[in-house]
């Protein structure tokens, strides 16, 4: 219950998505092959939130977490992006999953170049990979490496968010 959430932790609640049960299409396709269903209007909710969320509009970076497998990171930071990406903002999603990466599954993409191999020293060439979609871009994940944290936490991870920052709204 959101109000429950907001009464005990303080904070406010963004948003509330509803389950998808459907098989088809993928939830993470909702926003554009089932537009008009409860779950596609709940993201476009919470992307309304966002954009409200502060004087300056919708924050320049988010970042989808939670302590368990299965929760809906995925799903939530995909669907989500689309939803942005919707409103014609340049929409930059980066899978930062480095042990259970699946965003390089949702859209297709070869994961051989991606976000963990730029971070071990890696060129970045071919590290920008473009969905269907003209306003997002996809960074996936790369191989899993075996020093997540360390990739993460890294000079370098910073200098490539900050050199990216520009040409993305989002």
């Amino acid at each position: 219950d959101p109000l429950e959430v907001e009464r005990r932790l303080g904070i406010a609640v963004l948003g509330v998505t509803t389950r998808w049960e459907e098989e088809s299409p993928p939830v993470e396709f909702v926003m554009s092959k089932a537009a008009q269903s409860p779950l596609a209007e709940s993201f476009r909710a919470l992307r309304t939130s966002l954009l409200l969320s502060s004087p300056d509009g919708a924050p320049a970076s988010l970042l989808v977490t939670s302590s368990v497998a299965g929760a809906g990171k995925t799903t939530t930071a995909v669907t989500l992006s689309k939803a942005l990406a919707q409103t014609g903002k340049r929409v930059l999603l980066i899978d930062c999953d480095l042990r259970k990466p699946r965003i390089h599954k949702v859209f297709r993409k070869s994961n051989r170049n991606g976000l963990s191999t730029y971070l071990a020293g890696g060129s970045g060439e071919g590290l920008l990979q473009k969905p269907d979609d003209d306003r997002m871009v996809l960074i996936t994940s790369g191989p899993v490496p075996p020093n997540p944290a360390e990739l993460l936490s890294s000079q370098r991870f910073d200098r490539l968010l900050e050199s990216l920052k520009n040409d993305f709204n989002v």
